[in-house]
């Protein structure tokens, strides 16, 4: 799917796991992923065969990608590349998280 144009990005929410909601965008190069966490939960561990940029808008995010740990607060990424195994928790004290995942190429199963 191409872009020609400039176009609003336009996201709905799902619940993806339990305390996680997503809302999908694909478009150009890109598949764009705005993600809501709840306090206290889990994002288990997978891979996939896209780039991903995520930036924390809000909360504490902890990752675990490729056997290290990553703390992120508000207005910090992480880069993780191709096939890294990663999984992300919040802390049950962190403020709820809003994050914007960013996949290169598109994912096109389970974003």
């Amino acid at each position: 799917m191409g872009l020609s144009r400039t176009e609003k990005l336009v996201f709905e929410d799902e619940v993806a796991l339990p305390g996680v909601m997503r809302a999908l965008w694909h478009g150009g190069p890109f598949t764009v992923v705005r993600y809501t966490y709840a306090p206290g939960s889990t994002f288990p561990s997978h891979q996939h065969e896209s780039a991903q940029v995520t930036v924390v808008m809000t909360g504490r995010i902890c990752f675990q990608a490729e056997g290290e740990d990553f703390a992120l607060d508000a207005g910090e990424a992480i880069y993780i590349p191709p096939n890294a195994a990663h999984g992300a928790f919040v802390p049950p004290d962190s403020e709820p998280v809003l994050s914007f995942n960013v996949f290169h190429p598109p994912r096109k199963e389970n974003p």
